[in-house]
């Protein structure tokens, strides 16, 4: 049902107040709910000016205001400043994480075509609660570039969340794209992409894109791209201990991976989901691209389910193409054909396996 607020004014600090009443008062009214005064009659007022930009910032976030501060960072800004407008944004990602604080719910925008470039660990999220979005589609992403074997981005603290970012390798064997430090909790990213294309793709790679330390509870990885040219590629995804309650959803993992795209083969995990995902090992550009090395390596003992997944590697038999031997299969594709057959066999619920061999 709408809520009228008949003519409180016309500035940006009225629209904070209303905003804010409205989250006390109606316990679930965003800026989409309010009726805005004469907006339906004057469409070019500053009221509807100042509707639109609520609704901006709710969408961006994707919920309603909350009692976080907004910061800003663009790489191509002409004045530096507090990091509170895009005027003043700051220039590194790390300077604006520095102004947020703990249990606030901080949002920090990433300006399209920002750009910085790693050099040993740059970038701590030791914040808890901060949200980090980046602006933009495709390319126009802001991109971190790894130019040190030790670059990372470590995650210091709950709750962090990353949308919308490029992360790419430009120097040999960079160790960790992401680090998820020991005992840190709920991490989410979304929609970013990993890959190799630096100076020499052929080289230049993630050794593990995202590692999980040890401990890590309700973490997501959801509508993430993979990519692996390069053969000193081991993971795309580490879970080097022990994780729980860890969903891998909907993303593409494909490349040159040397262990398994998705490894968990020394402590067992629990909890682990891994729902309507495309993991290949190898490669789709011509037959024989495919890599003799399972899609997915998970300890026996670990537990979880695997839904709608197509995984495919040039091992002899299903079982070794997705080595789970405790996760539970429900209507995943397996498949090692890569070349001219079409060649693959869906799960069944009973666990049984059918896979095509090259050519048969």
């Amino acid at each position: 049902m709408k809520k009228k607020f008949l003519n409180f004014g016309k500035t940006t600090i009225t629209v904070l107040v209303i905003l804010l009443l409205a989250k006390f008062i109606f316990a679930n009214i965003t800026a989409f709910d309010i009726e805005w005064w004469n907006q339906k009659t004057y469409s070019n007022l500053p009221s509807n000016t100042l509707r639109q930009w609520a609704e901006g910032m709710e969408g961006r976030v994707g919920m309603p205001l909350g009692t976080g501060h907004i910061f800003y960072v663009d790489s191509a800004v002409i004045n530096e400043g507090d990091g509170s407008s895009w005027l003043n944004a700051k220039d590194t990602l790390d300077e604006a994480v520095n102004l947020c604080e703990n249990s606030r719910g901080d949002v920090i925008y990433v300006a399209q075509g920002h750009a910085e470039t790693f050099l040993a660990q740059s970038l701590d999220c030791d914040v808890i609660g901060v949200t980090i979005i980046g602006c933009g589609s495709g390319s126009l992403r802001p991109t971190i570039t790894y130019g040190h074997t030790s670059a990372e981005v470590a995650i210091g603290a709950d709750n962090v969340t990353i949308m919308n970012m490029r992360f790419i390798s430009s120097v040999t064997g960079v160790l960790m794209g992401i680090e998820v430090e020991d005992g840190v909790d709920y991490f989410t990213i979304r929609n970013c992409e990993f890959t190799d294309a630096g100076d020499d793709p052929a080289v230049d790679e993630f050794v593990e894109a995202i590692n999980f330390v040890n401990g890590n509870i309700g973490c997501t990885i959801d509508h993430c791209v993979f990519t692996a040219k390069a053969a000193g590629a081991a993971s795309a995804i580490m879970l080097d201990a022990d994780t729980d309650q860890l969903t891998i959803s909907n993303c593409i993992i494909r490349g040159d991976y040397g262990t398994a795209c998705i490894n968990g083969d020394t402590t067992a995990s629990t909890n682990l989901f891994l729902l309507n995902n495309i993991i290949v090992n190898g490669s789709l550009v011509a037959d024989g691209g495919l890599n003799a090395e399972p899609a997915i390596e998970l300890l026996d003992s670990t537990a979880g389910l695997c839904n709608g997944n197509v995984f495919a590697a040039d091992v002899a038999t299903g079982l070794l193409i997705r080595v789970a031997d405790d996760m539970t299969f429900i209507d995943n594709w397996i498949a090692d054909s890569d070349g001219d057959d079409k060649a693959g066999a869906t799960e069944s619920t009973s666990g049984t396996i059918t896979v095509f061999v090259d050519g048969g």
